[in-house]
């Protein structure tokens, strides 16, 4: 449990004196006056008086609790509570928190806590003193985690559990109850979902194994091959003149498979299709960049610079094959449009694959406004991201400003992680995807002019195939 005062606290009087028999009165946090009980053991059994009376030299014996109180300090009116010297709202809850602690309705999370859910998930705080927000219900205030376990023959495994060995292999479990199991020799327990592709490729030399002939009969689960492609297969259904010839490069019948690395792209919505084989895939995206504001005409003595858009947001995430739908829709984020003739640029579009993460498209820049003083161009934010094994969000626009009647400095665009926002003042594009348009300049005695567009967004699959 918490400790809600520390250890050695000492507390004073109004003259700075120790405060003396003083008291600390332990109520609910917020308007509720109900008393709160506290502790002076970790376990909870034994019970402090409400109120708590401090030694002579101002000082408390131990205080633990649950959650938050509003904790009301008095001095010693011969031997019960006098006038009152300090409240404080709320106290502790966050000083209790541990990394792998259940969640309650009453303490104060920071930032990056870890809690475990009512459904037995993990989850992470997205930002400091967050308080009374289900994890299982509230993704805006909690992210759901997971973690990578390394092979423990104490443990005890399900079906779909991961975990690395110390070979380096990664291991899926085939079965509940599964303890004891060691994965590189209980195949009929965990399946070796990456293994070690040098190795296998070394038995080419090592073993012997051939190029693939159309006169040789291949026995499933036991032989291997060479492709014409230098790739190495192995079969999976009787091959060869006695039964089937099927070549292994292009086959699409399931007879051979290898272990193979492939990308595929997207710069433009679309659908992505898990093909046989696939093991895994790691996917990336990027969110819009925002595009900047267009300037407002200016008279003469007057100028103007316009906010950059903020960077897209970034997600990466490895998704097993059967956590994969046979298709994902892909989304791409659209850059954000420029203000036209002096308007707010737009926000980026989002980037999502499928219902696995989201990669937020970066805001807007706001106008430049015509003055002859001085004035603060403030950056946008760039795109959040959720979802990911990680997220990253999108880099925000620099600050401008308008000094003077005739000079400016400008709001650079935010960059993302696949790319740079353009550079204020230039006009030009973003480079690579996801940048923020940078803001634009208007100098004394012009036309209103337009924005700069942000720059799409992007996804990148990279597949993972084998058996």
């Amino acid at each position: 449990m918490a400790r809600i005062i520390e250890p050695f606290e000492q507390f004073f009087d109004g003259d700075g004196d120790p405060l003396s028999g003083g008291w600390l009165k332990f109520t609910e946090s917020g308007t509720n006056l109900t008393d709160k009980d506290t502790f002076a053991d970790s376990a909870m059994t034994i019970a402090n008086t409400n109120p708590l009376q401090l030694d002579s030299e101002g000082r408390c014996p131990n205080v633990f609790g649950t959650g938050t109180y509003r904790v009301t300090l008095y001095q010693n009116n011969e031997g019960v509570p006098g006038t009152q010297i300090d409240q404080k709202d709320p106290v502790g809850g966050v000083s209790g928190v541990t990394a792998f602690s259940t969640w309650d309705s009453e303490t104060v999370y920071p930032d990056k806590a870890i809690v475990v859910g009512s459904d037995e998930n993990y989850y992470r705080s997205i930002g400091a003193d967050n308080a009374g927000n289900n994890p299982t219900t509230t993704p805006a205030s909690w992210e759901q985690i997971d973690f990578e376990h390394f092979y423990n023959a104490a443990v005890e495994y399900f079906t779909g559990d991961r975990c690395f060995t110390s070979d380096g292999n990664y291991y899926v479990s085939l079965t509940d109850n599964n303890l004891g199991n060691t994965p590189s020799s209980s195949p009929s327990d965990w399946e070796d979902v990456i293994g070690d592709i040098d190795v296998r490729l070394g038995a080419i030399e090592s073993q012997g194994i051939l190029t693939y002939s159309a006169t040789i009969d291949y026995v499933a689960g036991q032989s291997f091959t060479v492709g014409s492609d230098g790739l190495l297969y192995k079969c999976f259904i009787n091959n060869g003149p006695s039964s089937s010839v099927v070549d292994p490069v292009g086959d699409a019948t399931g007879t051979w498979l290898t272990r193979s690395i492939q990308t595929v792209e997207f710069t433009g919505s679309g659908t992505w299709t898990k093909d046989t084989g696939l093991l895994y895939i790691v996917v990336e995206g990027v969110g819009g960049g925002g595009g900047s504001g267009g300037c407002l005409a200016t008279a003469i003595g007057e100028v103007a610079t316009s906010e950059g858009g903020g960077g897209g947001g970034y997600c990466k995430k490895t998704i097993f094959s059967s956590d994969l739908g046979a298709t994902e829709t892909v989304t791409i984020g659209a850059g954000g449009t420029g203000g036209p003739n002096g308007g707010v640029g737009s926000a980026g579009g989002n980037t999502t694959f499928g219902t696995h993460f989201t990669a937020g498209g970066g805001l807007g820049g706001a106008a430049g406004v015509n003055t002859a003083s001085e004035e603060n161009v403030l950056g946008k934010l760039g795109g959040t991201a959720t979802g990911g094994d990680v997220n990253i969000t999108g880099g925000n626009s620099d600050d401008g400003a308008v000094i003077g009647a005739k000079f400016a400095s400008y709001s650079f665009g935010g960059d993302s992680f696949f790319g740079r926002g353009s550079i204020g003042g230039s006009g030009t594009s973003p480079t690579g995807y996801g940048g923020g348009g940078g803001g634009v300049l208007n100098t004394e005695n012009n036309a209103a002019n337009d924005g700069v567009t942000g720059g799409g967004g992007y996804v990148v699959v990279t597949e993972y195939y084998g058996y």
